[in-house]
């Protein structure tokens, strides 16, 4: 799709925070948003290029577009790695389900605001008790450290987090499930035999 120059286009703040962005001799301030309400603010296109090439919001994953037109716009904004930009509740998901994508997405953040983004969720996490898995945890903290010193693109190798990939993990859980269900339905099964057995016995001594 080609993007109309005349047309107004969706900006949008997902963040819980403020996000002040300039193009030009012209300021825009995006008010916190959230994923259920986020705050949107329509802008021509030539003023998103602008933005674009006076900052790293769009980069940064700071401020985002409506996905009809998000793979278009980052296009037009020579943006290539767009669908490694993650929103702040992507990253808590993978923070709480690590999979092997997604933490090696974590890892390749190689950018100051990236960065914060990722080490103020997962502290929020950390500050409200969540249950974070200890693997994913070490990483983070791994990660985190070695930006810390100056190693911006990460030399931290993941050979594996789980002992089978997640949908072989799903699968021994579904399987164990239903194993338990049935050993269940035995048990209840045996129960009746036994008490139907012993109800036989206490007859046959009566008589």
């Amino acid at each position: 799709m080609v993007l109309n120059s005349e047309k107004l286009y969706n900006v949008i703040n997902y963040s819980a925070c403020s996000v002040s962005v300039s193009a030009k001799n012209t300021e825009y301030l995006f008010n916190p948003g959230s994923q259920e309400s986020p705050y949107i603010l329509p802008l021509m296109l030539h003023e998103i290029i602008e933005i674009n090439s006076t900052g790293r919001a769009f980069k940064d994953g700071l401020l985002f577009f409506d996905t009809d037109t998000e793979e278009d716009m980052y296009n037009t904004l020579r943006i290539p790695e767009w669908k490694n930009i993650l929103k702040d509740w992507e990253i808590e998901d993978i923070i709480l389900n690590p999979t092997m994508d997604g933490i090696k997405k974590i890892l390749n953040v190689n950018n100051e605001m990236g960065m914060q983004r990722v080490n103020a969720i997962y502290v929020m996490l950390k500050n409200s008790f969540a249950d974070i898995p200890s693997h994913c945890a070490k990483i983070l903290d791994a990660r985190i450290e070695e930006y810390r010193n100056g190693v911006y693109n990460t030399k931290i190798v993941i050979k594996s987090l789980f002992t089978g990939d997640s949908s072989k993990i799903q699968e021994l859980t579904d399987e164990n499930d239903s194993l338990k269900s049935e050993i269940e339905k035995l048990k209840a099964k045996l129960k009746k035999v036994e008490e139907s057995s012993t109800k036989t016995k206490s007859a046959a001594k009566k008589e």
